[in-house]
């Protein structure tokens, strides 16, 4: 979390040659930049709008991708995270699970 370096944004799988200088300049906006705090064991956010995710309408999931047998499945917990607010950059288990992905698929 924190501001990101120019660099860094450029370094981050060749990908950011697609983007234009403006985009790469934008920094996160202050208030969602705060969001990680918010993540802390025992910490109570007086922020705006956190959903209770027990009031969540959707239980459960489960779908099907294509050239996969198995149904993709998120249990109520992993839909309660899903659904809520959550850092700008993603859920942290999520993205780390895609640059792994990608990792393997674009490997050098």
């Amino acid at each position: 979390p924190g501001m990101i370096s120019l660099a860094y944004k450029r370094s981050i799988m060749g990908y950011t040659r697609f983007l234009s200088a403006r985009a790469l300049a934008r920094q996160p906006s202050p208030i969602r930049a705060l969001q990680p705090l918010s993540q802390i064991p025992g910490m109570i956010s007086l922020g705006g709008g956190v959903p209770n995710p027990q009031l969540f309408p959707i239980t459960d999931l489960s779908f099907r991708v294509k050239g996969r047998e198995a149904p993709v499945t998120l249990s109520s917990n992993l839909l309660g995270q899903a659904l809520q607010y959550s850092n700008s950059y993603g859920l942290p288990s999520l993205l780390d699970h895609w640059k792994d992905v990608l990792q393997r698929e674009h490997a050098a």
